[in-house]
């Protein structure tokens, strides 16, 4: 759903995706204005929160990590010949322009970290709004951001097949923009009507 919302278009985000009604035995009795018995899945919330809070697209789209500027610290160092040096096979990067950089990872257990080009302003102090990365990163007089991601099991790495919110067991995506943007702040916009 990150890199969803990070692309051009309107991400359609699946109900049964965002809402557990699976398992609170009220998939057909819910109340919908009751959060017990319809409970989120607080990563995707949190990821349409920043998608708007953060105006994704407000800035142009840019595959970051396939750009000759992407360092993966990670696979750059790995020791196995059969992995190319510095492949970006487990960290897809995407800047909107000056708005945020949403990062993903189909690694199970290992956290990723690249260096990018981007167009934020040198000395901007960039934030993890997905709550994965405790750290913030400054962007480097070469324009230049280092981008964490969580593995996909963070932080237990093991499997649960419990289908309750999985924001507390797995992750697998970051979304760096600047501090001090609050989230839950975040209004949608009346919708004009013709």
């Amino acid at each position: 759903y990150a890199v969803m919302c990070a692309m051009d278009g309107n991400p359609q985000v699946f109900f049964e995706d965002l809402l557990n009604v699976a398992n609170t035995g009220k998939r057909w009795t819910h109340l919908p204005a009751n959060a017990a018995d319809l409970p989120a899945n607080q990563d995707i919330a949190n990821i349409m929160k920043a998608h708007g809070a953060l105006n994704f697209k407000g800035g142009d789209y840019k595959v970051r990590s396939a750009e000759p500027g992407h360092y993966n610290v990670v696979t750059a160092n790995d020791g196995d010949p059969n992995t190319p040096t510095n492949s970006d096979d487990n960290h897809l990067i995407i800047e909107r322009s000056g708005k945020a950089i949403i990062a993903a990872t189909d690694h199970w257990n290992q956290d990723q970290e690249s260096w990018v080009d981007t167009d934020f302003a040198p000395g901007t102090i960039l934030k993890d709004y997905s709550g994965g990365v405790a750290t913030t990163s400054v962007v480097q007089g070469d324009k230049r951001a280092n981008i964490k991601t969580r593995a996909v099991a963070y932080p237990s790495y093991t499997y649960s097949t419990n289908y309750g919110d999985h924001g507390a067991f797995y992750h697998g995506y970051s979304i760096w923009a600047p501090e001090g943007i609050d989230l839950n702040g975040y209004v949608n916009p009346s919708i004009p009507t013709t």
